[in-house]
C-alpha cells in the first residue's frame, strides 16, 4: 500500500469477545422459529417483522445460551398500545422466559421487565410513560441482558430497568411485537462472562512491604476506626464485590463480619461447630431461607440500579430494592483480627484501574518518552512505567471522565544521576482537560518549584497554594506517594498519603474531560492509577497542529537596518526549535498592510514557542529602535530576548517578566486583544543593572520566546497548542531624525 495509506498499531491489547450479529441478509444466529403469529425476514430492508397485527413472538439461538445480552434496532409505529420487545432465556416448549417491552402510553412510552411462566405473566419492574417521542427515532436501540439472576433492560442511552429473579437461567433470544409495522434490525447477542477484576502486578512487587499500598488488595482499604475499614474509591453508579469467604476459626474468633454498601448492610455470621458461614441479614432483613456457605466459596454482592443482589455462583441468594445513586463500601469486623483483604475483589463500570504492567492502551503520550524505566540508580533491578523529557513529560488519558471524580495515583520521582534523590518533585495531575492543553482543566501541583509549593490552578488562574511539607509515614527515598485528587460538586481537594495538602471551592465547576499526569524538570514514575467518576467514555484522539516544512535560512548575512514586510519572504525569521518552537507561515488573510504578514503558531502546548530573528552578531554604532505591528490574543505569552555580552537579556512584550536586574525593560502600551496594534522600543531608553546602554552595541542574537516560567513552559499558564499571533512591518534600525517620541505613531 502507498505510504500515505499505511496502517500502524502501537500499545495494542487484544481481548476475546463472544458475539453474534444478525443483519437479516444471511442467517447467522440460526433459524428463527415463530412461537406466536407469523413473521417474515425482509432481506431487502434487512429486518424481521410480523406479517399481521396481534401478539407475535419469534425466537432463535441455542437452548443452552446463558448469561447473555441481546440488542436490536426497533422501528416504532404510530398508534396507541403498539408494543415491541426483546426476550432472553426463552423456552419454546413451555413459553417461559423474560422480556423487556415498550408500549405506547399517552404522550410517552412505558418500559417494563416481564417474566412469562407459560400460564401467566409477572411484571418485575416498570417505568410508566417515559417521555420519549412516538414514533421512536430510527436510532432507538433496545436491549435486555441476564446474568446470574440479574435482569437489565431498556433503551441504549435511555431509561433502563433492573430486577433479580431466580427463574430460568438459559434459553433462546426472542423478538416480540403486536403490530405489523414494528420491525427489528441489527440484532446482536453478546455473551456476558463477568469475572472478578484481575490485579495485574509482577509477583515480586506483591511481596515487598514498600509496595503493599498499591500492589495488594489490602492497599485498596483504609482503616477508618477500630475494627472498621473503608474502601478507598466511591461508587458513583453500579458496583460489584466478589468475596472469597475465609475460615473463621481462630481468625474472626467466631464473630460477625458486616459489609455496608451505601445505606445497606450485609451481615455474615460463622456457623457453630465448623468453618462455614451463614447470611444473618441482608439490607436490614433476614434472608427468606437460611443458607449455609462453606469457607472458600465466593459470594458476589452486586449493586445495579435500584437492586442489591447477593449470589453464590450463578444462583441468586437474596435481593432487595435499594436507593439508586452513589455509595461507599465499608467493612466492620466484630472480632479482634484484621480481615484478610486478599479475598475481596471490588469493581465498578465507572472505574479505571491501571497498574501499567501491560501496554498502556488507556493513555496517549503528548510529550516525552514514556516507557519502562528505573526509579532508583542504587537499585537498577526495579523497573516501572515512567516518563522523561528535558522540560515537561505529559501523558493523557484516552477516556473522558464526567461529573464527580476521585483519582488516586501512586507515584514517585526518578532518582537523578547528579542530584540524587529528588522525590517527590512535581508529581502533578490535571483533570477536566481537553487532552491537549494542561491549562484547559484543573491542575494540581504537588511538591512544585523544587519542593517549595503545592498549587491548584483552574485553567490559568491560581485557586489555592500551600507550602510544601514532607509527608509523614513514608520514606522519601523508597516510599510511594498516594496522590489523591477529588472533585465533588464545587469542592476540590488534594491529599497525599492521607494528609490534606490543599482544598478549594469553585462556584463554576469545569465540565468533565481527560486526565493528565505530568511533571517539570523531573521524571515521574507511575505505579498505579485508579479513577472513579460519575461516568466515563472513550474519547477520540485530539487533533494536533501540524507543520509542513521549516522556512529556509537567510541566504545573505543580516545587518542593519533589518526590515521585513513579509511580502516575499520571512527574512531571517526561523523556527529552528521544533517541535518545541513555533511554526512560521506567510499569511494572506490577516496582513496589516500589503498582501502578507507573518503567522506564528504554537504546535504543542506550552514549550518555548520560540522564533529566532538573529543568530549571528549585529553591531549597532548607535542604539537602535525596534518597531513592528502585531496582532496578539491574550493567551500568547512571549517576550524578546537579546544576547548581549554573552548573556541573555529579557525585553518584555506580552508575558510577565522575571524580577531581575539585568532585564532591559518592557515595551510600553502592549494590547493583547487579537487586533492590530503598533509597538516601538528605543534601546536608548533601556536600563541594564540600573545603567543605560551605550553605543556601540553588539546584539549577538535576538529571539521571541516564552519565558522559562515553569508552568508556562508546561502549558498551564498560557501558550496553548494552536494559539497564533501575527507580525508585520518588522524593523530593527538605527534612530532617525524625528524619533524623539517613541510612540509617535501611537497604538493602533
Amino acid at each position: 500500500a502507498p505510504e500515505a495509506l499505511a496502517a500502524r498499531f502501537d500499545d495494542a491489547e487484544l481481548r476475546a469477545a463472544e458475539e453474534v450479529r444478525e443483519d437479516f441478509t444471511t442467517p447467522v444466529i440460526g433459524k428463527w422459529t415463530d412461537l406466536q403469529g407469523a413473521w417474515v425476514t425482509d432481506r431487502e430492508r434487512h429486518c424481521r417483522r410480523p406479517l399481521r397485527d396481534g401478539e407475535s413472538l419469534t425466537a432463535a439461538g441455542g437452548a443452552d445460551w446463558t448469561d447473555y445480552r441481546v440488542e436490536a434496532d426497533v422501528t416504532w409505529p404510530r398508534g396507541e398500545d403498539a408494543q415491541a420487545g426483546l426476550g432472553v432465556c426463552w423456552d419454546p416448549a413451555t413459553r417461559q422466559g423474560y422480556s423487556v417491552r415498550l408500549t405506547a402510553a399517552g404522550t410517552g412510552v412505558a418500559v417494563e421487565l416481564v417474566c412469562s411462566d407459560g400460564g401467566g405473566e409477572t411484571t418485575l419492574a416498570h417505568l410508566p410513560e417515559v417521555l420519549l417521542p412516538v414514533p421512536l427515532p430510527e436510532a432507538s436501540r433496545l436491549f435486555l441482558s441476564r446474568s446470574e439472576g440479574r435482569l437489565t433492560g431498556g433503551l441504549v442511552n435511555g431509561p433502563t430497568l433492573t430486577a433479580v429473579h431466580a427463574g430460568r437461567d438459559r434459553g433462546q433470544c426472542a423478538l416480540l411485537a403486536n403490530d405489523r409495522r414494528v420491525s427489528f434490525e441489527a440484532v446482536t447477542v453478546s455473551f456476558v462472562r463477568e469475572a472478578p477484576p484481575e490485579l495485574v502486578v509482577a509477583e515480586q512487587f506483591t511481596q515487598e512491604a514498600l509496595m503493599s499500598g498499591w500492589a495488594t488488595r489490602a492497599g485498596e482499604w483504609r482503616k477508618a476506626a477500630d475494627r472498621h475499614w473503608d474502601y478507598r474509591l466511591p461508587f458513583f453508579g453500579d458496583g460489584t464485590l466478589w468475596w472469597t469467604l475465609p475460615r473463621h476459626a481462630g481468625e474472626s474468633r467466631g464473630e460477625a463480619l458486616t459489609l455496608t454498601f451505601g445505606k445497606d448492610d450485609f451481615v455474615l455470621r460463622p456457623q457453630p461447630g465448623g468453618d462455614g458461614w451463614s447470611v444473618a441479614s441482608f439490607c436490614g432483613k433476614p434472608p427468606e431461607r437460611p443458607t449455609a456457605i462453606p469457607a472458600g466459596d465466593v459470594l458476589k454482592l452486586t449493586r445495579s440500579g435500584s437492586v442489591m443482589a447477593l449470589s453464590r455462583g450463578a444462583a441468586p441468594l437474596c435481593w432487595r430494592e435499594t436507593e439508586p445513586g452513589g455509595a461507599a463500601l465499608s467493612l466492620t469486623a466484630a472480632g479482634d483480627a484484621e480481615p484478610d483483604f486478599s479475598g475481596f475483589l471490588v469493581a465498578s463500570t465507572d472505574w479505571l484501574d491501571d497498574t501499567f504492567s501491560r501496554a498502556p492502551v488507556n493513555w496517549r503520550v503528548q510529550r516525552g518518552v514514556w516507557d519502562t524505566m528505573q526509579r532508583w540508580t542504587c537499585g537498577p533491578s526495579w523497573s516501572f512505567f515512567g516518563g522523561t523529557h528535558p522540560v515537561s513529560p505529559v501523558i493523557w488519558s484516552k477516556h473522558s471522565f464526567d461529573g464527580d471524580l476521585v483519582l488516586e495515583l501512586f507515584a514517585g520521582t526518578q532518582m537523578e544521576q547528579v542530584e540524587g534523590d529528588i522525590t517527590p518533585t512535581d508529581l502533578n495531575v490535571t483533570i477536566c482537560g481537553d487532552g491537549r492543553d494542561l491549562g484547559s482543566g484543573y491542575s494540581f501541583v504537588y511538591a512544585g518549584m523544587r519542593q517549595k509549593a503545592n498549587r491548584l490552578y483552574r485553567r490559568d488562574k491560581l485557586l489555592a497554594e500551600t507550602e510544601y511539607k514532607r509527608p509523614s509515614r513514608v520514606s522519601a527515598h523508597t516510599g510511594w506517594f498516594r496522590v489523591r485528587v477529588e472533585k465533588l460538586g464545587r469542592e476540590l481537594s488534594l491529599t497525599v498519603n492521607d494528609d490534606l495538602v490543599l482544598r478549594a471551592t469553585d462556584d463554576e465547576p469545569l465540565p468533565g474531560g481527560r486526565i493528565a499526569f505530568w511533571s517539570y524538570l523531573a521524571s515521574p514514575i507511575l505505579a498505579r492509577a485508579r479513577v472513579a467518576a460519575a461516568s466515563h467514555r472513550f474519547a477520540p484522539p485530539v487533533a494536533g497542529e501540524r507543520a509542513d516544512s521549516a522556512p529556509e535560512p537567510p541566504s545573505a548575512p543580516v545587518g542593519l537596518p533589518l526590515k521585513c514586510d513579509f511580502e516575499d519572504s520571512m527574512g531571517p525569521f526561523r523556527d529552528r526549535n521544533r517541535p518545541e518552537g513555533a511554526d512560521l507561515r506567510l499569511d494572506r488573510t490577516q496582513a496589516r498592510a500589503g498582501d502578507r504578514c507573518l503567522r506564528v503558531t504554537n504546535l504543542d502546548s506550552g514549550g518555548d514557542f520560540s522564533v529566532w530573528i538573529l543568530d549571528s552578531p549585529v553591531v549597532c554604532n548607535e542604539l537602535p529602535v525596534l518597531s513592528f505591528d502585531y496582532c496578539v490574543p491574550a493567551e500568547v505569552k512571549v517576550n524578546f530576548y537579546l544576547r548581549l555580552q554573552g548573556r541573555w537579556r529579557e525585553l518584555g512584550f506580552t508575558a510577565p517578566m522575571a524580577d531581575k536586574a539585568d532585564n532591559l525593560g518592557a515595551i510600553a502600551g502592549v494590547v493583547t486583544d487579537g487586533e492590530w496594534h503598533h509597538a516601538e522600543f528605543r534601546f536608548s531608553e533601556a536600563r541594564l543593572n540600573a545603567s543605560k546602554l551605550s553605543a556601540p552595541l553588539e546584539i549577538e542574537a535576538l529571539a521571541l520566546t516564552s519565558p522559562a516560567e515553569p508552568y508556562l513552559r508546561c502549558g498551564v499558564l498560557g501558550n496553548p497548542a494552536g494559539c497564533t499571533y501575527y507580525l508585520d512591518n518588522f524593523e530593527l534600525r538605527l534612530p532617525a531624525a524625528g524619533d524623539a517620541d517613541p510612540n509617535r505613531r501611537g497604538a493602533r
